[in-house]
């Protein structure tokens, strides 16, 4: 059965949760780690942040500029996307190969095959989670959770899910915020979402060990690049 390594469950600054995404990838795009299998982690922003997705251009919505009033720390996502405000949310990456998984060839397939793991995550609490109906009245916006898109996941037409990807030289990052229903304990899902994970890619997930060279490593990248 195929495995993909689960990371420790990490809070801190986004900033450095960024910087860590990115080393994973360009690790991977580059050949330089002996292990070959698909990266899961899990991890939570230390306070309130924003991220902004890597071609998030001036403009911004009226919900973004109450957040800058509010003076709260940006950074931006080497993945896509437009604007999210973190700090309740439970945040998911996936580094991958796209020869991993046959739908991981394309966005759509990987971003729907994704979303039916976290839908069944949440299904196992009793929620019925359904994918955004974009045949009905779509709105575009800059302000990720308040305008969902096709594949994104809705609760009473609410967004609790949604993702962004990067792809280079045959590898993807997805980056994913999970922002529950109201009432919904966050810290209670990883294990059901892993669950759904499992059931629908068909493989296991294994704690790998993780060398702390790579937290300093991303500290420093953090500090040059994402601070």
């Amino acid at each position: 059965m195929k495995e993909w390594l689960l990371y420790p469950t990490i809070s801190a600054d986004m900033d450095f949760q960024m910087a860590l995404d990115e080393l994973l990838f360009r690790r991977m795009e580059k050949g330089e780690d002996s292990e070959t299998l698909p990266i899961f982690r899990f991890f939570y922003s230390s306070g309130p942040w924003v991220t902004l997705g890597y071609s998030f251009k001036e403009g911004l919505p009226e919900s973004v500029t109450a957040v800058h009033k509010r003076k709260y720390p940006v950074c931006r996502r080497m993945t896509g996307g437009g604007f999210v405000l973190h700090g309740q949310d439970l945040i998911f990456s996936l580094v991958a190969r796209k020869s991993d998984d046959e739908s991981f060839k394309t966005v759509r397939d990987s971003y729907t095959k994704i979303h039916e793991a976290v839908r069944r995550g949440f299904q196992s609490f009793g929620y019925k989670i359904d994918f955004f109906d974009s045949s009905k009245e779509w709105i575009q916006g800059k302000d990720c959770f308040r305008y969902p898109i096709e594949t994104d996941l809705v609760y009473k037409g609410r967004k609790v899910a949604g993702g962004s990807q990067k792809r280079s030289a045959g590898v993807l990052l997805h980056q994913e915020s999970i922002q529950g229903p109201r009432g919904f304990d966050m810290t209670s899902c990883e294990e059901k979402m892993i669950e759904g994970f499992e059931q629908v890619f068909d493989m296991k997930i294994r704690k790998a060990t993780v060398h702390p060279v790579l937290f300093q490593q991303a500290e420093q990248l953090a500090e040059i690049k994402y601070r």
